[in-house]
């Protein structure tokens, strides 16, 4: 009988020894040795002494007009006034420090842009000093910048702040933003304020006026937004604060502190890009370009208390069907496939593979494995969860937002755009994490959960992976939460249904598959693509008819310029600036399938279409090699891990 037993501190004795195969390595990230987890998932303890931070989104003189203040202490929800968070600027900036600041002991710099003003205030070389050195003393007084990406929104080419009146009202439309809000025509006058008037004369005097007046225009906007969102005392919060304080108030029934470290650290070293596959490329006169509605909010609402209220957590050599989750070190046969969600990850490279090979799995992707008669499964060892009780702590708050987004979607596009960006970056918060400013290493952050991360995304995974299995010939690519077919998306009551009626897929649900847009399309690669009504940085009909006979495509793909950037350049004036860096796309590379055929020129793209084959795991090694050019004979070592291989199965 293979050894089963409940996981308790300390850690469970080390597990057989196994002969490894192929071994998978973990996706690039901050290895969990090197994560810090001293703090555990307890929270932040009040008894321990910690400087109190002001966490402010300074947004008066950034590169978007119009940018709204946000301001609060991120670890007790503190706000505080304008007025005096512009006293303490004023005081910083010219060093008169006669304010109460007992309980302050730093200006905590969190985003690049919204400090904009402080540092064209700073002398050049204590900017430089912020930027390169993350902090700067001014007596009696510490200021530290880190930046953070995830305050900004990139899309098209544009970098809009989150905190930016652009997704408060309609974007530089004045008439609408008059017509339904009752703006006068100084607050309008005031929205397109010219950005570099404020960088030309920078004094406290005018940025405290620009201040008031965009104060003026987020209170317009508040009021609005408080009739359907329940926003607290008077601050305008963003996206990323109502996603924090959803998620905290539905863990407030979570134990995590009771939840093994080691079922963290499996769960964590399981983690695995997002599901980005090319299967066909080339045109396609008709193309179906499919999404999950709200997919993570879904999978985020279904996800269930893992805690030791609601059930156990325990290691275990045997599958344990009555588990709801579980993560296994698993040996892994799998048959030659059109499509497979099970990726062997090399480094960071990641891709879908058939033969044997060794990694993590899910309790939910083997289930998914034997469903649909991928391979064979075996277990070498598990963490899994026996529920006592069903909890779903995240469903009130995700079906709350959701009733509100199809609320909004009839009459409130401002709304919309803000509950979109609620949802779409929730799953990420289970891995937020931050460099602690004196130790300098990497701490999980308040909502920091691999469980439910890799839940989360493997419940869109395998729901994607499923649509595509039933629809195998006609995949083109598949980007996370969403597939692109060449003919209309279906399912059958099962795989075997052949000339049964199929049922097409028109759902709005969460959850369910809805068609975004359909049309012509010129495919490269799955994040490479011209389709028609999908906007795309990549004009692939219109440049390949300028050059045909090329096989290396040039594009120019905008990206905003980071204070790091313009600094070293000693120009401050450029950050936020758009600069447009080139992209060189080769129509033939493309090392995660096999391609019997692939284009010789553009113009092929344009006229024919192209498919692939899963790659062998020796293959895959040999790929894998040739995207990192390693010093090593790959062929030699993938025969030798073959030979392994093979002895492995003779002994078992």
């Amino acid at each position: 009988m293979r050894s089963k037993k409940q996981v308790r501190r300390p850690k469970p004795e080390p597990t057989q020894k196994y002969s490894e195969i192929v071994t998978g390595t973990e996706f690039e990230r901050t290895p969990w040795e090197d994560l810090d987890f001293s703090l555990d998932i307890k929270g932040y303890s009040p008894e321990v002494e910690r400087p109190i931070f002001l966490a402010v989104g300074l947004a008066i003189a950034t590169n978007i007009a119009g940018d709204v203040l946000a301001v609060g202490d991120t670890r007790n929800n503190i706000t505080y006034t304008i007025a005096s968070l512009l006293d303490l600027h004023e005081h910083i900036t010219t060093n008169r420090l006669d304010i109460d600041i007992e309980e302050t002991t730093g200006y905590f710099l969190y985003s690049e842009s919204d400090f904009d003003c402080l540092l064209r205030l700073l002398p050049f070389d204590q900017a430089e000093d912020l930027a390169i050195n993350r902090k700067i003393a001014i007596p009696e007084l510490q200021i530290w910048y880190t930046p953070n990406s995830k305050l900004t929104l990139k899309s098209k080419g544009a970098t809009i702040r989150i905190y930016a009146l652009q997704n408060i009202l309609p974007a530089y439309n004045l008439e609408e933003a008059v017509t339904k809000y009752g703006f006068s025509d100084k607050h309008g006058n005031s929205f397109r304020v010219s950005t570099n008037n404020l960088h030309n004369d920078s004094s406290s005097y005018n940025l405290l006026e620009e201040a008031k007046t965009h104060q003026e225009l987020a209170i317009f906007a508040k009021d609005r937004l408080k009739q359907v969102i329940d926003l607290q005392k008077d601050e305008l919060k963003n996206p990323s604060t109502w996603v924090d304080r959803d998620i905290r108030m539905s863990q407030l029934a979570i134990d995590r502190s009771s939840i093994p470290e080691e079922v963290y650290s499996e769960y964590y070293r399981g983690i695995h890009a997002p599901w980005v596959e090319t299967f066909q490329k080339g045109y396609f006169p008709t193309a179906y370009d499919y999404d999950i509605n709200k997919a993570y909010a879904w999978a985020v609402g279904n996800l269930i208390n893992v805690d030791s209220h609601s059930g156990s957590w325990i290691y275990s050599e045997e599958y344990e069907p009555d588990a709801a989750y579980g993560i296994v070190m698993c040996y892994i046969r799998l048959n030659p496939s059109s499509v497979s969600p099970i990726f062997l990850r090399l480094d960071s490279w990641v891709a879908s593979v058939s033969g044997t090979f060794i990694e993590r799995l899910t309790k939910s992707e083997i289930d998914f494995i034997y469903k649909h008669r991928l391979g064979i499964v075996r277990i070498l060892y598990g963490y899994w969860f026996k529920p006592e009780t069903i909890e779903y702590p995240f469903y009130h708050k995700m079906r709350k937002r959701l009733a509100q987004y199809e609320l909004a979607a009839k009459d409130n596009q401002v709304l919309r755009v803000v509950l979109r960006l609620m949802y779409t970056r929730i799953v990420g918060k289970f891995l937020a994490r931050y460099e602690d400013l004196e130790t300098g290493r990497w701490k999980p952050g308040p909502f920091f959960n691999p469980i439910y991360y890799v839940e989360a995304a493997t419940t869109v995974k395998l729901k994607v992976a499923e649509a595509a299995l039933l629809n195998p010939k006609s995949v083109i690519s598949i980007a996370t939460d969403g597939v692109l077919t060449s003919s209309p998306l279906h399912f059958k009551q099962s795989r075997n249904q052949k000339k049964a009626n199929p049922r097409l897929i028109t759902s709005t649900a969460p959850g369910e598959f809805k068609l975004s847009t359909t049309g012509p399309a010129v495919v490269i690669s799955a994040n490479i693509a011209e389709v028609h009504g999908k906007d795309s940085f990549f004009p692939l009909i219109e440049t390949i008819l300028d050059k045909p006979e090329d096989t290396i495509y040039k594009f120019e793909v905008g990206e905003r310029i980071k204070l790091c950037t313009a600094l070293r350049g000693k120009n401050l004036a450029r950050t936020g600036n758009l600069n447009l860096e080139a992209v060189h796309v080769n129509i033939r590379a493309d090392n995660k399938r096999f391609w019997p055929k692939l284009p010789f020129v553009g113009k092929d793209l344009l006229v024919d279409r192209f498919g692939s084959a899963i790659l062998s795991v020796e293959e895959a090694l040999l790929q894998s090699n040739y995207r990192y050019n390693q010093q090593e004979d790959w062929l030699g070592k993938a025969n030798r891990e073959l030979r392994k291989k093979l002895s492995v199965e003779r002994a078992v």
